[in-house]
């Protein structure tokens, strides 16, 4: 997906975990896929969301 996309997604996440309320330096965020990208998700804003990398671990290729 486009940086831009990744960087509107955490500044509209507030730069935390949307799971846990973390947020750097104490964890590594990334950029999720809700639905799953390998299952017909898209890069669309509304199917994105911050994780850390441990929930985003947790989650794996599961829909939320």
């Amino acid at each position: 997906m486009p940086l831009s996309i990744r960087f509107a997604v955490l500044q509209r996440d507030d730069h935390k975990c949307v799971s846990c309320g973390q947020s750097p330096p104490q964890v590594t965020l990334e950029v999720d896929h809700k639905k799953p990208f390998s299952k017909g998700g898209s890069n669309d804003m509304n199917n994105l969301q911050t994780l850390c990398f441990h929930c985003n671990r947790g989650k794996g290729a599961r829909s939320l």
